[in-house]
């Protein structure tokens, strides 16, 4: 048996009332408060700021050592990683209310009122739109914040079912951070496992598609059931608001050339301003200009900020939440019970390997530390001893972490998927589902079972490596 994960991500500093699994306190405060909320009522992300905040005064009560837990929380605030998600969401932000005010929305409500795109198809368009942005730029949560202000109002009023319209919007955002080359995701789980990118994405296509394909069925289904309008501020609909698509192909375009995804979402930026002036419907004044009444917007980017700035301040409190969780040792605690308890054989391995994951992704807010935290620790010591190829463990963890993951309340993706919902839905009068509509994903459902269908048959396993090793007993495949 291979050693247990060494307590490298422990900090001895951090000592909390209970050992270990006191440092849990401040999720569990944070996730019966979000629950209390969602199923008590509408609830938005500014209402989260407060259990957010009640949540980490909590752990801190419950923290022996006070100024260490402070430390750890402005640790997990200050994380590299959570300002890049954070500064991507702003420009994101900014690059769709720029597409919106050049004309977007009453381009695509021309489009589906002139080609019978509506309903159940405008959602389907929506779904496979998502994943072609999502494959060029490699992030869920700048195609969320992208797509939303357009299409989730052009859809409303094309009779597409609001919640799953919403639905298409996040699980397209999902298919490219589970594929696409440049998704963080993705390549994280090759460096962690030590796998070769091209080949991890060539044998992860079939598992992801038909997931896909899966969710395309069924918002082609379900997708539909509303009622068709024209609502009056839309009445000069025309088609060349369906140019300021070029932004969206100008940031996937750059991305798939190798530039940064902030680098990417300006050009975008620049591309859809020059085609709104372009077509008459934006000037540069609009951007930014004097305010002349007091409260009054300075521009798309402040609006474009204004967006996010709810999410982002919950976020803030999430991730200084689960550097606690981290740093107080019960992720590798349970990394740990796992490889001792019950991995006899490779079919148990790959199951394993899933399951632990995915427990894992339940609490932690984001994907990414969940792969940074199990990929060296956990992930590649179980595939190289039970003959696992690390493509083939690269695929199970980035799988894993991309399912379970977008459905919870309390994590990144799905609290800011919600507050673009919301507030797009209150700018339109239209009605926006509630967070716990994230629970009916339909393509992180069907990867769900696509993936453990994978390891209980050895499906996609056949052509994978097995070391030459005497000590161990794999299953046949």
């Amino acid at each position: 048996m291979s050693q247990c994960v060494p307590a490298s991500n422990i900090n001895t500093n951090l000592e909390m009332y209970g050992g270990k699994w006191g440092g849990a306190i401040p999720l569990i405060v944070l996730i019966i408060g979000l629950l209390w909320l969602s199923l008590t009522g509408p609830a938005t992300p500014k209402n989260f700021w407060s259990v957010g905040f009640l949540a980490i005064v909590g752990g801190l009560l419950c923290a022996r050592s006070k100024s260490e837990y402070c430390k750890t929380v402005l640790r997990g605030m200050g994380d590299q990683a959570g300002g890049t998600i954070i500064a991507s969401w702003i420009f994101a932000s900014v690059l769709a209310q720029v597409v919106q005010h050049g004309g977007l929305i009453e381009g695509l409500l021309w489009f589906g009122l002139n080609t019978g795109a509506q309903g159940s198809i405008f959602t389907s368009i929506t779904f496979v739109s998502a994943i072609c942005f999502s494959m060029g730029t490699g992030t869920a949560n700048g195609t969320i914040l992208a797509f939303t202000p357009v299409m989730y109002p052009a859809g409303v009023f094309l009779g597409a079912d609001p919640l799953m319209l919403a639905l298409a919007i996040m699980s397209g955002g999902a298919v490219g951070d589970t594929l696409s080359p440049i998704s963080a995701s993705n390549i994280v789980s090759a460096i962690t496992v030590g796998a070769d990118m091209k080949a991890i994405t060539r044998t992860r296509a079939p598992l992801v598609f038909i997931a896909a394909a899966i969710a395309l069925v069924i918002f082609l289904v379900m997708g539909g059931g509303g009622n068709v309008s024209a609502p009056p501020q839309f009445r000069s609909m025309e088609p060349t608001g369906l140019l300021m698509l070029l932004g969206f192909v100008a940031v996937i375009g750059f991305s798939l050339l190798g530039k940064a995804l902030i680098e990417s979402l300006c050009y975008g930026i620049f591309v859809a301003l020059a085609i709104g002036i372009g077509i008459g419907k934006l000037d540069l004044s609009q951007m930014l200009h004097v305010v002349q009444k007091q409260g009054a917007s300075s521009g798309l980017i402040e609006d474009g900020v204004n967006g996010v700035v709810g999410a982002i301040i919950f976020i803030l409190f999430v991730l200084g939440i689960v550097r606690v969780l981290i740093e107080s040792g019960i992720m590798e605690e349970i990394v740990n019970w796992a490889q001792r308890s019950f991995i006899k054989s490779r079919r148990q391995a790959e199951l394993a390997i899933l399951t632990v994951t995915h427990l894992v992704t339940i609490p932690v807010s984001a994907n990414t530390p969940c792969e940074v935290l199990l990929g060296p620790t956990f992930v590649k010591p179980i595939a190289e001893r039970f003959g696992i190829a690390p493509e083939r463990a690269a695929n199970l963890l980035c799988c894993s972490v991309c399912t379970l993951f977008y459905m919870m309340p309390w994590h990144i993706v799905c609290a800011l998927w919600y507050n673009t919902v919301t507030q797009t839905a209150a700018q339109y009068d239209i009605a926006s589902p509630s967070i716990t509509g994230a629970f009916a994903l339909p393509f992180n459902w069907a990867l769900f079972f696509v993936i453990y269908i994978s390891a209980i048959t050895g499906w996609g396993s056949q052509k994978v490596s097995i070391p030459d090793t005497t000590d161990v007993q794999h299953e046949p495949q």
